[in-house]
């Protein structure tokens, strides 16, 4: 859910819509920004939280990956969770802080939209 909740988010921020599901090498990305060479993940909050082994080993499995996509020649990977996407700020200044292009207003009635999930 996270994966659509993040992906209307990233378009009322006024960003450009990434493609979905993209493989690069052996790693496939959730979402792909093409022309800027960014590569984003929304992580949800059950990820890290124990359930699927080691929050350490999790992690050192994540920045490998990152490493990965790097040397394949993605520029930048930010990731985020619910608490970023339902905020909104915070995810935009993860996308501008990777070198993401905000194109067009922000739609803040349905930025507003937003607090629903958090009520």
């Amino acid at each position: 859910m996270l994966e659509s909740v993040d992906r209307a988010v990233v378009e009322w921020l006024g960003f450009p819509e990434p493609e979905l599901q993209v493989w690069i090498g052996a790693d496939r990305v959730d979402k792909f920004w093409r022309a800027y060479g960014i590569a984003g993940e929304g992580d949800g909050d059950h990820k890290y939280d124990g359930r699927f082994g080691d929050t350490r080993e999790l992690l050192r499995a994540r920045h490998a990956r990152d490493a990965r996509l790097i040397a394949a020649g993605v520029r930048a990977v930010p990731h985020w969770g619910w608490a970023e996407t339902v905020a909104a700020d915070p995810l935009a200044a993860l996308l501008l802080s990777a070198g993401l292009p905000q194109i067009r207003p922000r739609d803040h009635a349905a930025l507003h939209s937003l607090r629903r999930l958090t009520s």
